[in-house]
């Protein structure tokens, strides 16, 4: 079997880890999978980069009246909304000479790559198309995340992250012309795969994407990677104290709202536990102030950015909790990594959360999105010991039944399958 992966990074960023693990995986599995990029960091094999500027529709062209929408928009927001607004535009014209030969074609994160109108009009007609939705955008006028508006169940407008009232502003714009789009389509070729049950929910409820079938495919982690060693010389390495519980947190960029560092601080800022705590964040601290003002029980150790996946389990595992205090996510790979490694989660009841943390037995969930609610969570598990050590027992032995790699490429090549005999027997 011969398959196309299609991802704007390769390594950076959750979604291209993820694509970039199944592609590992299926090659594995005896699969022919390349990976197209627009950015290779990994230089991996199989790994291709479809930056050929010949390829390219150029700023002016992307820029065009006739176009309707502007070239790709992006917003970091330390504000009330989501973190990302993009449109359907990119600088890529089309893949068709770079995906053939292929049985199938997987699309995965393509911000800021493809041009998705372009992408649609010459994907050759006996293609099967699979595409998984590491977050919202496919499905909305242009944020990644919805941040509760529930405009992409009729038609994007006046949209909150744009701070606009205009009806007829650019997310409206751009989900009427990927509502043209995917009407094109024709629901045989194209199958959506959604890594949690929460995110299925939103592809069902949306206008559209609701038409075509929604699987829901976990994504797989590398258990031999994350696992519960290295503790003792990591927590040395770092400078532990003995009495001291660590809490990891990670985050691209601690200042993200989404990520909901602000509640975390605020939890820890409130917490009366007998034993000090040791706060480890890993993550860019851009646009953030907030790390020395924690209070005076907790102590803040900063790791920076970590690319390195070895050091990053070693993290993992010197931790005595894991805590995501995310306001919304679909499947963070930080949790599976996190479980793997032996490690309890601590988050909020959202999300693909329950799809991965089965609350009182691999972590603890609090219900209420607020700062005392995950204070609550957070204190429950650092005054018990015990509970974090039985947690700790079970962490991994879920993993390994739900989330191995040799699994996330099963499901995926069961998919390919089927998806290539239905497109054939209806021809």
């Amino acid at each position: 079997m011969q398959v196309t992966l299609v991802s704007t990074h390769d390594v950076t960023g959750g979604a291209a880890k993820a694509a970039f693990r199944l592609h590992q995986c299926l090659r594995s599995a005896g699969c022919q999978s390349r990976l197209l990029t627009r950015f290779n960091r990994s230089h991996a094999a199989g790994v291709e980069s479809v930056c050929d500027r010949g390829n390219w529709i150029s700023a002016k062209a992307l820029a065009a009246k006739s176009l309707l929408l502007r070239a790709p928009t992006f917003r970091y927001k330390l504000g009330r909304n989501c973190d990302l607004f993009s449109t359907s535009r990119g600088p890529v014209k089309h893949l068709k000479r770079f995906y053939q030969p292929a049985d199938v074609l997987h699309l995965h994160w393509t911000t800021s790559m493809v041009d998705l109108a372009s992408l649609v009009k010459t994907l050759p007609e006996n293609l099967p198309i699979v595409w998984t939705l590491h977050d919202m955008n496919l499905m909305t006028g242009g944020c990644h995340y919805n941040g509760g508006c529930q405009r992409f169940e009729s038609e994007c407008g006046s949209c909150p992250e744009l701070h606009s009232r205009n009806e007829r502003d650019l997310a409206n714009q751009n989900f009427v012309a990927k509502q043209s789009i995917f009407a094109s389509l024709d629901t045989r070729r194209l199958i959506i795969v959604a890594p949690s049950r929460w995110m299925q929910q939103n592809a069902e409820r949306s206008k559209l994407l609701s038409r075509f079938e929604t699987r829901v495919i976990p994504y797989g982690i590398d258990t031999d990677t994350f696992r519960p060693d290295g503790r003792i010389q990591t927590r040395k390495r770092l400078g532990l104290k003995d009495d001291e519980i660590a809490v990891l947190f990670v985050s691209d960029n601690v200042g993200n709202y989404r990520k909901g560092f602000d509640l975390l601080r605020e939890a820890l800022g409130t917490l009366a536990t007998r034993s000090p705590i040791a706060l480890l964040v890993a993550g860019s601290n851009e646009g953030s102030n907030q790390l020395p003002e924690l209070g005076p029980q907790v102590r803040c150790i900063p790791l920076g950015y970590i690319t390195d996946e070895s050091r990053m389990a070693e993290s993992y595992a010197a931790a005595d909790l894991f805590v995501i205090p995310s306001r919304q996510d679909n499947l963070p790979n930080t949790v599976l990594e996190s479980l793997a490694c032996g490690t309890p989660v601590v988050g909020f009841r959202q999300g693909g959360m329950t799809d991965m943390v089965v609350d009182g037995e691999t972590g603890l969930l609090a219900n209420e999105i607020t700062a005392p609610s995950l204070r609550n969570a957070l204190q429950s598990l650092l005054e018990d010991a015990k509970l974090r050590q039985r947690m700790a027992s079970n962490t991994r032995e879920f993993v390994m039944r739900h989330f191995t790699m040799d699994q996330c490429a099963k499901r995926h090549m069961a998919l390919y399958r089927e998806r290539i005999n239905q497109l054939t027997a209806s021809n």
